[in-house]
């Protein structure tokens, strides 16, 4: 049947429910939806999955998970019961205690007002007694020590003049209000540009951005404040960076610097440089050529990996946004080269696998590409991408860890996706898709299983990028089955299983040339069609179900079989003969669908008919 279609009420189905006491109907939550019309579904309850068909490209997570959600690893399904942001989330920051907190463009967090900074706790819900705010956007965040260090664009932030990085409590009796003396209104008027990355360490606040003026000093882009007054900590750590500063990393005695200047204190660098925390001088690294802007950074044992817009990262090395490099005093650079397809925002080395968020739709080393919509996690060691798939709808900006799981904000609306063009399975347990994903490039209209093969027909012509004509056999894998390839010249609408053959119902007028209008038989075990049976329907048939070793077949025709027999949209033929029996209803509309009932003796027939049979009807059943 099309559950899509318009159907005629099945008045038996519903007199049944009167006589019995029918199992109540329950929703289950969690089950993905598609993002188009699904056609048809087939449940295997060997495997405990359910397949399904139609014109949809993607199945989605059942409720909203949009601009900021927590994320399971695995496969990285989001965490469904979590309060969600209205608006882009550019800042991330684990609280220790299970929850998070978050900063970027938003305005509420599940419903509630909360301008561009909120605190998510561990059980997914908002925190209603930490409720400051910025005046502008949020672009970074750094928790230290009972104090949340914010920056970004804003002129304020928690009701008082606080141009572009403030700070606030988190817990204690001062929780969420602003720290005292940190950034005062008269030293920091001239706080300008952007604060985008904020390092705490050794009693110092790190900021890098696009500012020229901070801390009550001028600077270029880079400067240590003191984390009790916002000023200037060290008048000699002020390196002058020649442009933005993205992202910063400590290693030790020295900081890994990235963004897009192209000098560091006047001296070449492009893009990333090493400087001294004790006066920021330059250590005597010369990274050369590196050719995009540097987004991110992060340090892990004696090796520091790079993220960003680059596609050579030193000078002979070509790295696609990202690449990773030895701090065991060679400065070598590592053959690893995952090859993100797109800009990398935000990284995180979690033990074995590098985790990075961006704008990319296809990462890892993996030999064809791997599909990962933004957000993805490769070996540390050969790039390889793993099974984490979030799949964001749009770009990531940022991406923390705490425990067992992992919190990534950006500008998607959705995560989670699964792509699929077409034709998916569902876990019956879970109502999460499986890893199987055929990819036809058109409509699914009818799924059968055989065996361990799924069949499957529709208006596709490829198959996982193999030439398939609106027919094809799939396996396991999700590959369709070599040499299996009938091919047909229109849409197939139906398929029924009986005996060793699928037999067809649709639009076409000729199958693996053929002639066969509307009606054919193929063998499932080669995909050769049938050449004695050839009911040649003048219409579409939009119906083939199989019952008792019959065929009932259902459309617009009005004559059918080999002779030609008057048949009024209903017919019913048996596996050998390609003439229909004496069964004759007749429909005064088109017949989209048929079902039975086990062991009951009836035929239920949809359709857009009000008579069948000669008796003015919109519901109608007959006893075979």
């Amino acid at each position: 049947m099309k559950p899509n279609l318009l159907c005629s009420t099945i008045s038996a189905l519903v007199a049944g429910a009167l006589h019995a006491q029918p199992t109540p109907l329950t929703h289950l939550p969690d089950w993905y939806v598609a993002n188009n019309a699904v056609q048809a579904i087939t449940p295997d309850e060997a495997t405990g999955v359910v397949y399904v068909g139609g014109t949809f490209s993607e199945l989605q997570p059942p409720v909203p998970t949009g601009y900021g959600c927590a994320l399971e690893d695995g496969e990285g399904w989001p965490i469904l019961n979590q309060v969600r942001a209205n608006g882009v989330v550019r800042a991330v920051v684990p609280d220790g205690t299970g929850g998070w907190f978050i900063g970027g463009e938003f305005t509420q967090v599940n419903s509630q007002p909360r301008l561009r900074l909120a605190h998510i706790l561990s059980n997914g819900t908002l925190d209603i007694n930490w409720a400051s705010g910025a005046e502008g956007i949020v672009r970074a965040l750094a928790l230290d020590n009972g104090v949340l260090y914010v920056g970004g664009d804003f002129p304020g932030a928690g009701g008082q003049p606080k141009p572009r990085i403030a700070a606030f409590y988190v817990g204690g009796p001062n929780n969420s209000q602003l720290v005292n003396g940190f950034v005062d209104n008269v030293n920091h008027a001239n706080n300008n540009g952007q604060v985008r990355c904020i390092v705490v360490h050794n009693g110092l606040v790190y900021v890098g951005g696009t500012f020229t003026n901070m801390g009550g000093a001028t600077c270029s882009r880079l400067i240590a404040l003191d984390p009790a007054t916002g000023a200037a900590a060290i008048p000699s750590w002020q390196p002058n960076m020649s442009s933005d500063v993205n992202t910063i990393a400590i290693n030790g005695t020295t900081a890994f610097v990235g963004g897009n200047f192209t000098t560091v204190n006047t001296i070449a660098r492009q893009r990333i440089a090493e400087l001294d925390l004790a006066n920021a001088a330059l250590t005597p690294w010369v990274p050369g050529t590196v050719n995009g802007e540097v987004s991110a950074l992060a340090i892990s044992g004696d090796t520091l990996f790079a993220g960003g817009n680059f596609t050579t990262f030193t000078t002979g090395n070509t790295r696609t946004r990202l690449a990773a490099m030895k701090l065991d005093g060679t400065y070598t650079v590592l053959p690893w080269n995952p090859t993100a397809g797109g800009q990398v925002y935000t990284l995180l080395v979690d033990g074995d696998v590098v985790r990075f968020g961006g704008s990319y739709t296809a990462a890892g080393t993996n030999v064809p590409a791997v599909a990962r919509g933004r957000l993805a996690a490769v070996d540390r060691v050969n790039g390889a991408a793993t099974e984490w798939n979030p799949y964001a709808s749009s770009t990531v900006y940022a991406l923390a860890k705490q425990g067992g799981l992992f919190y990534a904000g950006g500008a998607f609306d959705r995560i989670g996706i699964r792509p699929r063009g077409g034709v998916a399975s569902i876990d019956m347990a879970t109502g999460r898709p499986t890893t199987w994903n055929p990819n036809a490039n058109n409509s699914v209209n009818a799924i059968k299983k055989a065996g361990d093969v799924v069949y499957i027909a529709g208006a596709f012509t490829t198959v996982g990028g193999v030439a398939r004509n609106r027919i094809a056999a799939i396996d396991a894998a999700g590959a369709a089955l070599a040499g299996w390839a009938p091919s047909s010249n229109n849409t197939v609408l139906s398929m029924a299983v009986s005996g060793g053959n699928l037999y067809l119902g649709g639009l076409f007028t000729t199958i693996s040339g053929y002639t066969r209008n509307r009606l054919a038989a193929i063998a499932i075990a080669n995909g050769a069609v049938d050449p004695n049976w050839d009911p040649n329907a003048d219409g579409t048939v939009y119906t083939i179900e199989e019952n008792n070793g019959a065929l009932y077949v259902g459309g617009d025709f009005l004559n059918i079989g080999t002779p030609a027999q008057p048949r009024l949209r209903l017919a019913r033929l048996s596996t050998s003969s390609s003439t229909p029996d004496s069964w004759n209803p007749g429909a005064s509309g088109s017949v989209r669908a048929l079902a039975f009932k086990t062991n009951e003796g009836n035929v239920y027939v949809g359709g857009f008919f009000n008579n069948v049979g000669g008796r003015l009807a919109t519901t109608w059943q007959r006893s075979i």
